[in-house]
């Protein structure tokens, strides 16, 4: 999933696997919004977009928590459609 970071997904997809699933769904599946409401019976659009907003911030989280340096962090999160947050 992330090239040199293979043990630290691997982690948080066991610590968090309803964000890390949504996370593989919207940015390694490029399944749509759309898509994805239909595929976890979302109520809305937006409540999809809710979730992926919550799973990129609790990862973001979860890799500065675990000691990345936030660059390395920065670095990760564009792979999920997030720029650098300084």
């Amino acid at each position: 999933m992330i090239p040199g970071h293979n043990a630290l997904w691997r982690q948080f997809e066991n610590d968090f696997p309803r964000d890390a699933s949504t996370l593989r769904l919207r940015y390694v599946d490029n399944r749509s919004p759309e898509e994805m409401a239909v595929l976890s019976d979302a109520p809305s659009i937006r409540a999809v977009g809710q979730r992926v907003t919550r799973a990129r911030d609790r990862f973001r989280m979860f890799c500065e928590q675990s000691g990345l340096d936030r660059h390395d962090t920065a670095d990760l999160m564009l792979r999920f459609g997030e720029g650098s947050k300084s």
